[in-house]
This record gives C-alpha cells, sequence and structure tokens, in this order.
C-alpha cells in the first residue's frame, strides 16, 4: 500500500 496523492489514492491499494 503506498501513499500515493490523488486521483491515485482510491486505487493506491491496486500499486501495492
Amino acid at each position: 500500500h503506498r501513499l500515493l496523492p490523488p486521483p491515485l489514492g482510491p486505487w493506491d491499494t491496486l500499486h501495492q
């Protein structure tokens, strides 16, 4: 789980 800024915030779990 990466602490990415929006709009990636909600999808940051997919990046892991």
